[in-house]
């Protein structure tokens, strides 16, 4: 089954790659393979943001949307996508955390949204002390 794409001013959501995020980010959080089928097939075949059970927007939809208003809103210079595409970085902590990331999610510490990265499978990227990308996080299946 071919990708499905959706368009949102510059970035483009591959959505059957969050798709596969998203069921893989609930298998192993639960550690629980019959949480695949608690996931609605008409929504994940949509490129419709995916909700939770409380009807929230899941965590990658919002830090997706996050970076596209840093790019549209002016504060790439707190937090942005790497030129790559393939990961992004915050590059201002305290104001991430006082100003935008309160915008967008419920986390109100720098470690508690960490922990949401890592939950999601999101990996930190380590180098060398001048590697551009050094401090980033990606996942495989967020891209711009």
């Amino acid at each position: 089954d071919e990708a499905s794409t959706i368009n949102t001013s510059n970035a483009i959501i591959n959505a059957t790659s969050l798709k596969h995020f998203i069921k893989m980010a609930t298998i192993s959080s639960s550690n629980n393979a019959a949480n695949i089928d608690s996931i609605d097939s008409a929504k994940m075949n949509s490129n419709e943001p995916r909700l939770t059970s409380s009807n929230k927007v899941m965590f990658p939809w919002v830090m997706h949307e996050m970076l596209e208003d840093a790019e549209k809103k002016g504060f790439e210079h707190v937090v942005s996508w790497n030129s790559s595409g393939l990961s992004f970085k915050v590059h201002d902590r305290e104001t991430f955390i006082n100003d935008i990331l309160p915008l967008y999610a419920a986390q109100t510490k720098y470690k508690s949204y960490v922990r949401q990265l890592n939950m999601w499978g999101f990996s930190c990227i380590h180098g060398g002390r001048k590697a551009p990308e050094r401090g980033s996080y990606r996942s495989e299946h967020f891209i711009r």
